[in-house]
């Protein structure tokens, strides 16, 4: 008797060992699954140009699907560069008399209003409404960085880098991000009846005309310094 006592009392050690190494690894597993970057990466994730998921500023208007396809055949479409017409010319060298003073490259001032008044043209824009939404939007500092993360002249967040380009656009680029504020822009200029509402879901604050006036305070005077009104 004893000796089979022994025996039992053996073999229950050695299942409780048993037992308390499965519940020990199915614990770990269970924590390697919680822990950050444990579990699977959802394929929606990176399922277009493997960017993450990046989160959107609350007052970010939600955009549909086929909204969202328009924009990038729009970003995809190539510079008309055959647009080297006398009035291009002509804008540029008005405009240059009006925001030269906040850009010290002169060079760097006529590349951005030329890239402004050709995207314009192309994305059915008016260049004034651009050029103000810039100047409002970063005082045409190629470099700005919002507190929010938006980024360059036209203060494009990251995220539409997921949504309608690529991971590797650089928003810093000069062409790259008029590109991508145009092609924004107009969607939710189409999308809202009244310019006021699509400035101010570009803006994020829809509902407000703080934002819209002030771009609508620039275009008076660029359209002045380009001779379709009188200051």
């Amino acid at each position: 008797m004893a000796v089979n006592a022994r025996r039992i009392r053996d073999e229950t050690s050695k299942l409780a060992f048993l037992g308390g190494g499965v519940v020990g690894i199915a614990i770990a597993v269970l924590l390697w699954w919680l822990m950050p970057g444990g579990a699977p990466v959802e394929a929606s994730q990176t399922a277009r140009h493997d960017v993450p998921t990046l989160p959107k500023p609350s007052g970010h208007v939600q955009l549909a699907e086929d909204d969202k396809a328009r924009m990038r055949t729009m970003l995809q479409q190539k510079l008309e560069t055959a647009e080297d017409d006398f009035d291009r010319q002509v804008w540029v060298a008005d405009l240059m008399n009006v925001i030269g003073d906040r850009t010290p490259d002169r060079n760097e001032v006529a590349h951005i209003a030329s890239l402004v008044h050709r995207y314009a043209a192309q994305f059915g824009l008016s260049p004034e409404l651009v050029l103000s939404v810039m100047a409002v939007e970063s005082n045409f500092d190629r470099f700005a960085v919002s507190r929010a993360g938006a980024r360059g002249l036209m203060q494009i967040m990251p995220f539409w880098k997921q949504d309608i380009g690529s991971a590797e656009d650089n928003l810093f680029d000069i062409e790259t991000n008029i590109r991508y504020g145009c092609a924004i822009l107009k969607i939710y200029l189409d999308r809202h009846d009244k310019t006021v509402r699509a400035l101010a879901a570009y803006n994020g604050s829809l509902g407000k005309s703080k934002y819209p006036l002030r771009v609508f305070d620039q275009m008076r005077r660029f359209k002045a310094a380009a001779g379709d009104l009188r200051s």
